[in-house]
């Protein structure tokens, strides 16, 4: 009889441990599918900007100082999250464009 208790008992943590880790197992998965959506669309935004700032530079002809350093801040922000080439593309023509400071009109 006791070998019966304890044989039951055994499956009974068994399957226990057993559903704790499968509901681990899947929960993990969930979350870095999870963030692995965040970082591609945090990845999309910042091109977005980007490509707004280049756009407006190249329009414009010079890019201001303040523009120039969030440039910048995208940039690294970017290519930390594995941005590709057309990044580092308008990163380089904003290095080299003329920079100005914004004038306001008053």
């Amino acid at each position: 009889m006791d070998s019966a208790l304890v044989s039951f008992y055994l499956q009974i943590v068994y399957a226990v441990g057993a559903f704790i880790f499968g509901y681990a197992w899947n929960k993990q998965r969930g979350l870095s599918a999870r963030q692995k959506g965040m970082e591609n669309g945090t990845r999309a935004l910042l091109k977005m900007e980007l490509c707004r700032i280049h756009r407006e530079s190249t329009s414009n002809g010079f890019i201001t100082y303040d523009d120039a350093s969030i440039a910048e801040e995208i940039y690294a922000a970017y290519h930390v999250l594995g941005g590709n080439g057309s990044g580092t593309h308008m990163m380089t023509d904003i290095r080299k464009m003329r920079m100005m400071e914004y004038e306001r009109k008053v």
